[in-house]
């Protein structure tokens, strides 16, 4: 609800802004307003620059993912990589939750290596709710404690400088009035 506010006083302000026109002439004014746009894309455009820089000042995943939401919400460029962001942060907190649910589970949880019908092997990160599948064996065993928190952790880390790299270059490639 706040944003939705801070949009429409955006808009409103850059409206009034455009449409005192303070000396230029009506073809000045006309010419300057069809370069910017609509006062609805416009403050769209510094909302999602404002979401965006504060992601970068904070660092949180939550604050990130809640600019790269903005941006996916108009361009395809947003969208690839909030979805990518979310594939990273969602893989990097199962191997960490894996890795900790090995403690609480520890027949279950874990890697784990099985064959399938055609005789490949499949790989299944499981948190250890239900028993194993049939002929399966467990891959790392207690190794999936610091591998999978570290490669979580790693993950993670990594989803985030790829997410803000992004925004910085999103906020970089926008010359803003």
């Amino acid at each position: 609800m706040r944003s939705t506010r801070s949009y429409g006083n955006c808009a409103l302000t850059l409206q009034t802004r455009w449409s005192s026109g303070a000396g230029a002439t009506t073809s000045t004014v006309d010419l300057t307003l069809d370069a910017l746009g609509s006062p609805e894309a416009l403050a769209n455009q510094y909302l999602t620059v404002a979401l965006l820089t504060r992601a970068e000042i904070n660092r949180s995943p939550v604050r990130i993912l809640q600019g790269l939401f903005r941006w996916a919400s108009f361009s395809i460029a947003g969208l690839l990589v909030v979805a990518g962001s979310i594939v990273g942060y969602v893989l990097g907190a199962a191997l960490m939750l894996s890795a900790l649910l090995k403690l609480i589970h520890p027949r279950a949880a874990g890697l784990w290596a099985y064959p399938t019908s055609t005789g490949d092997l499949d790989l299944s990160l499981r948190m250890g709710f239900g028993g194993p599948p049939i002929g399966a064996r467990d891959v790392l065993g207690w190794w999936i404690l610091p591998v999978g928190l570290l490669t979580g952790c790693g993950l993670v880390a990594l989803t985030t400088r790829f997410a803000l790299w992004c925004a910085r270059l999103y906020r970089q490639s926008r010359v803003l009035p």
